[in-house]
């Protein structure tokens, strides 16, 4: 982000005991003014003051417990500041907000790695994965999979050419293992029949010297999540996923193809708002499961945002959290059978039940490289986008990331 010349100050003094929605009230600010996307803020904590009702608040051994003085500062251009007021007014509920105007004469930030646009995917790819082979059983290929970033196993012969490529959806789909469990150790209806049976063969694979960029391209028309890495005999070296890709990018990788031209997701200049994909349904935290199933599973993202009366974000659900929190006698066996009569059991069990809460969310004006920074440091696949006074807008989602960056243009929201 640009910051220099004319700028804005924003200073907010509360106190260390005030609160908003269950956590304290400058932890919840700072989480607003990063939301937004603001150059930074900075929280002081004083150690003696006093305010409108001239209480002194001092910090003394014996008084470990007393309501210090806090000082929220951000410097930011004025319509960013502008922006985010609304919603500050209404946090905070005693206290001082000023502005004033401040002259920046410098502003630096870390420089991200820097890849040249030439790499080859051995340079980008995760190595030393674990494989398969045909005859592996069932129950001997799950334990395989267990601890891996990737949820995919590839199947080589003696000489590690790869043959195949089994993935979660295979052993829910052709091997029997229920949906809720198929992260789990926990053996499958047949555990002795062999991987063959359920691999997918022949496995799509990319060379190791290939551009990480025509990569990148593959995995996007074929709709891939990753391929196997081989070397120029067709042996196995390692996987390449779109979050290995997606973390080359974010370390300053350009991967357009040359009649592409890059969606600039690292520029000052392109925003959230850019990237933003919708809509996703908004159901009220008191509607019942059963009332829920149609608009989640109908959602391309099969997520549903839930809000509060005056329509701000309080959670999240998607199917995959839904079926995971069901008990095991519940747990349908696939998405779709959460159609219909799949959920009628669960009526009057409502959403604020199952529920995500505290999710991550920004504002449309954040910077798409601090949303995609976000995104690789939390482990999340889907980020919220609201505006600034917590209404959903839409979200961006790791695979439009992706497509942005090789594409060049996201995708119609």
């Amino acid at each position: 982000m640009r910051l220099n010349g004319t700028a804005t100050r924003l200073r907010i003094y509360i106190g260390e005991s005030d609160h908003w929605e269950h956590q304290s009230l400058y932890m919840a600010l700072v989480e607003l003014l990063r939301g937004e996307g603001l150059a930074g803020a900075t929280v002081l904590r004083g150690i003696v003051g006093f305010g409108a009702h001239s209480r002194v608040h001092s910090f003394r051994l014996v008084e470990l417990s007393a309501d210090l003085p806090i000082v929220v500062e951000v410097v930011d251009r004025a319509d960013r500041i502008e922006r985010v007021l609304p919603r500050i007014d209404e946090m905070v509920r005693e206290g001082l907000v000023t502005l004033e105007p401040v002259e920046v004469r410098l502003y630096r930030h870390r420089d991200l790695r820097e890849l040249s646009a030439d790499s080859r995917v051995e340079a980008v790819m995760t190595a030393g994965v674990r494989a398969a082979t045909p005859d592996t059983r069932l129950d001997e290929a799950l334990r395989l999979l267990a601890g891996q970033e990737f949820h995919a196993l590839p199947v080589v012969d003696g000489e590690r050419h790869v043959v195949g490529i089994v993935t979660n959806e295979d052993f829910v789909s052709r091997g029997g293992l229920d949906v809720r469990r198929q992260l789990s150790h926990a053996a499958p209806p047949q555990p002795d029949r062999p991987i063959s049976e359920i691999m997918r063969s022949p496995a799509t694979t990319v060379e190791q010297d290939r551009l990480v960029r025509e990569a990148a391209h593959l995995l996007v028309e074929r709709g891939l999540k990753r391929v196997p890495v081989v070397d120029g005999e067709g042996r196995l070296v390692g996987m390449l996923s779109r979050l290995d890709i997606l973390r080359a990018v974010a370390g300053g990788l350009s991967v357009a193809l040359p009649e592409a031209p890059a969606c600039p997701l690292l520029s000052d200049e392109t925003s959230a708002s850019q990237a933003l994909q919708g809509p996703v349904p908004t159901l009220a935290a008191s509607v019942e499961l059963p009332d829920a199933a149609e608009p989640l599973l109908d959602s391309p993202f099969h997520l549903v945002f839930v809000v509060d009366p005056q329509g701000r974000l309080l959670g999240t659900l998607s199917a995959e959290d839904l079926v995971a929190r069901l008990e095991p006698s519940l747990a349908p066996s696939r998405l779709d059978r959460l159609r219909g009569r799949g959920l009628a059991h669960l009526a009057g069990r409502t959403l604020a039940e199952f529920m995500r809460t505290g999710v991550y969310a920004v504002g449309p004006d954040m910077p798409l490289a601090r949303v995609l920074e976000e995104m690789l440091s939390r482990k999340v696949q889907v980020v919220p986008v609201v505006d600034a006074t917590g209404r959903p807008l839409g979200v961006i989602t790791r695979d439009e990331m992706l497509r942005c960056a090789v594409l060049g243009t996201p995708a119609a929201g």
